[in-house]
C-alpha cells in the first residue's frame, strides 16, 4: 500500500498506468487491485490498447528455436562432479524433468533465495525429524512398536515435537498441529505393527559415503555411478529362511501431481527397495535371505473429509482409515500379505476385495518376478540418467507432456531465459 502510495503521487504532470491481459501461454490474467480502484476514483477514465506493431507476432512465429547447448567437455564434467559419481534420486529427478535445471541446481550450485518461514518443504523435514526421534526413543527404552499404547505414544510424539519447536525457535503456535499429527502417524504404525509381522530394522537408513550403508551402484556409462540416499523406514519380516523387506516413505504434504513421463515416487520407492535389500548383511538379523517385498508411501497429514451428507462417527472414522492407508506395491503371494496386514487387509494395505472374493486392483499387485523386474527397471533408469548428467548434457530441455511443462516449478527461469509454457 505505501509502496503504490509513492508511485501514484510522485508525478508532476501525467501518470500513465498498463497492465498484462493475458499471460504468456494465452492464459487471461486478472489486473491487479490497483487498477479497480483507479476505476472507482476516476470512472470517466479512458482506457485503451495499444496497437502491437506490425509484423511483430509474426516474426516471433517465424523466429527459429535457440541453438541446442552442447554438452560440456569433459575436463569441465569431471571438475563440476568429480569422482567417485556420486548422485541422489532427487538429483535424477531434477535431470530427467530439465539438464539445464539440474545443471543450474547441481552443477552452477545456484540455490532459490532462502526465505524465513516455515513452508512445506520445512514442515515435512520437522516431522520427519519428529517420527525419528519417537523411533529412536523407543528403540533406546527397548519397547515394541506394537507394544505402545495410544496415549504413551500421543505422550511420546508431543514431547518429540515440543523439543523440536524450541530447538528450531519456531512459533509455539504450531506445535499441538504438529503433535497431533506426528501422534496419529505413530499410532498407525502402531496398529500395522500388531496387524502383521513386520519390524522396523532401521529408521532414516542413510545409505552412501556419510551413512552407514553402501551406496547403489549403477552403470552408467563410461563408469559407474553411485545412487545415495535417506530411507524414512525400512521394515522386515521372517518366513523360514526368508526375509521379506519393505521400504516406507514418509508422505507430509498433498503435491500438485507429478508430470507424466518424469520419474516419479514408485522410481524413488524401487530404488530405495533396492538399497534396502542390497545392504541386506546390514540389518538382517538372522541367517537367511532377503525378498522384496514391496514399497509404500505413509501419509503424515491431517485427513480431510468431504461427504454429501453429514457422517456418523463410526462412519468418519472409516473414511479417515481410507486416506491414511499405505500406498504403492506389493508382492501379492498369499504369505506376504498376511504378514503384512493379518485378516485386516483392506484397513492397512491399498486393497480392497472384489465380488469374486480376490484382491485388487490388479496393478497393486506383483508376482516376485514382476517386482524383481521393476526394481531393475528402475536402476537402469537410474543409470541412463546418470550416464547424461556425466556425458555434460545441460540443454534447456523441460519436459513436456500435453500443456504441461517442467517449466511451471522450475526455480530458474530466471537463469535459461525461457518463457514459462512456451
Amino acid at each position: 500500500e505505501f509502496l503504490a502510495y509513492i508511485a501514484f503521487t510522485r508525478a508532476r504532470h501525467v501518470l500513465g498506468g498498463c497492465y498484462t491481459r493475458a499471460a504468456a501461454a494465452g492464459r487471461p490474467r486478472r489486473p491487479s487491485p490497483l487498477i479497480a480502484r483507479l476505476r472507482r476514483l476516476f470512472p470517466a477514465l479512458a482506457e485503451t490498447t495499444p496497437p502491437q506493431p506490425a509484423g511483430v507476432r509474426a516474426a516471433a512465429a517465424a523466429a527459429p528455436p535457440p541453438a541446442p547447448a552442447p554438452p560440456l567437455p569433459p575436463a569441465l564434467v569431471r571438475r563440476l562432479y568429480p569422482e567417485p559419481r556420486y548422485c541422489s534420486v532427487s538429483q535424477l529427478e531434477t535431470f530427467a524433468r530439465c539438464p539445464f535445471a539440474h545443471f543450474a541446481a547441481y552443477g552452477l550450485d545456484l540455490r532459490p533465495r532462502v526465505e524465513a518461514r516455515l513452508d512445506r518443504p520445512a514442515t515435512g523435514l520437522l516431522l520427519h525429524e519428529a517420527l525419528y526421534r519417537v523411533g529412536r526413543e523407543l528403540a533406546r527404552q527397548r519397547i515394541a512398536w506394537k507394544d505402545l499404547v495410544e496415549a504413551e505414544g500421543e505422550a511420546l510424539a508431543r514431547a518429540q515435537v515440543e523439543a523440536l519447536v524450541r530447538e528450531k525457535a519456531l512459533p509455539t503456535v504450531h506445535a499441538s498441529y504438529f503433535a497431533r499429527v506426528v501422534a496419529r502417524a505413530v499410532n498407525l504404525l502402531v496398529t500395522h505393527a500388531r496387524a502383521g509381522a513386520f519390524v522396523p530394522v532401521a529408521l532414516e537408513a542413510a545409505f552412501g559415503p556419510h551413512g552407514p550403508w553402501q551406496p547403489l551402484e549403477l552403470e552408467a556409462g563410461d563408469g559407474p555411478a553411485y545412487l545415495v540416499g535417506r530411507i524414512d523406514r525400512v521394515e522386515a519380516a521372517r518366513a523360514g529362511n526368508t526375509w521379506y523387506v519393505r521400504v516406507i516413505d514418509y508422505k507430509t504434504g498433498r503435491g500438485a501431481g507429478e508430470l507424466p513421463g518424469a520419474p516419479g515416487e514408485e522410481f524413488q520407492l524401487a530404488l530405495y527397495l533396492a538399497a534396502a535389500r542390497a545392504n541386506a548383511r546390514e540389518w538382517l538379523p538372522g541367517e537367511g535371505e532377503a525378498v522384496p517385498a514391496g514399497f509404500f508411501t505413509l501419509p503424515v497429514v491431517e485427513p480431510s473429509l468431504l461427504a454429501r451428507r453429514p457422517l456418523e462417527p463410526g462412519e468418519a472414522q472409516q473414511a479417515r482409515q481410507r486416506q491414511l492407508r499405505l500406498q504403492g506395491r506389493l508382492v501379492g503371494e498369499e504369505e506376504v500379505i498376511r504378514l503384512m496386514a493379518g485378516e485386516r487387509v483392506e484397513e492397512r494395505l491399498p486393497l480392497s476385495l472384489k465380488r469374486d472374493g480376490t484382491l485388487g486392483p490388479p496393478a497393486r499387485l506383483l508376482s516376485r518376478e514382476q517386482m524383481e523386474d521393476l526394481l531393475a527397471r528402475a536402476r537402469e533408469r537410474a543409470g541412463e540418467l546418470a550416464a547424461a548428467v556425466y556425458r555434460g548434457e545441460i540443454e534447456a530441455k523441460p519436459l513436456r507432456w500435453g500443456g504441461a511443462t517442467a517449466c511451471r516449478t522450475c526455480p530458474f527461469p530466471a537463469v535459461c531465459r525461457r518463457e514459462r509454457g512456451q
